[in-house]
């Protein structure tokens, strides 16, 4: 984040309460923009950080509105109402590089169990899995998937580095928690 911020445009951060889902949001604007486009949300209940693009100029937490609203240079919008996204890029999320040791042996993969949520309609392959793995930081990545989760998953692949991205396959509301890799330290080529 602060490699790719504009501090001459500093006054414009401002950060968002939303305690019902236990976050705080900053916004900020990005080395190339003059209005925040980027944000920071730090989740107190779970104890991690998410980060992303979207313009966002204002914003107020739900309490005289039935939702958050939050605004950019033109329009207002309600947040955290339905699952429609016309017109936006579909959610994902993505794992940091996942190594073994000092990224000196192989992982072998053999196979993944999801923790995907079947509530509120959900059902299990609402979600897919990509794997990007290298055998050096500095080799481009290949891409294995997308693998349609199942329980479990039949997965193959070995390398030194992998990150793991999981999209969403049917729209709506959907949750992963905390999937299982099989995987187990590979040789040491």
């Amino acid at each position: 984040m602060f490699g790719d911020f504009n501090r001459t445009q500093r006054a414009k951060c401002h950060a968002m309460p939303l305690p019902n889902f236990g976050e705080v949001w900053f916004f900020y604007c990005s080395a190339a923009s003059i209005e925040p486009d980027r944000y920071v949300i730090y989740n107190y209940l779970e104890n991690h950080w998410s980060l992303g693009d979207m313009e966002r100029t204002a914003g107020i937490d739900q309490g005289a509105f039935e939702y958050p609203m939050m605004a950019d240079t033109t329009l207002v919008y309600d947040h955290e109402r339905g699952t429609s996204r016309t017109g936006v890029t579909a959610p994902f999320l993505e794992s940091g590089p996942i190594e073994i040791g000092d990224g000196d042996q192989f992982i072998d993969v053999t196979g993944m169990v999801p923790d995907e949520s079947t509530s509120a309609g959900q059902v299990l392959g609402s979600t897919t899995a990509k794997f990007f793995v290298t055998k050096h930081p500095d080799e481009a990545e290949v891409e294995y998937g997308p693998f349609t989760m199942g329980n479990p998953t039949d997965v193959r692949l070995s390398a030194r580095q992998i990150r793991m991205r999981i999209d969403e396959a049917v729209e709506g509301a959907w949750r992963v928690g905390e999937p299982r890799l099989d995987m187990q330290p590979g040789s040491r080529r």
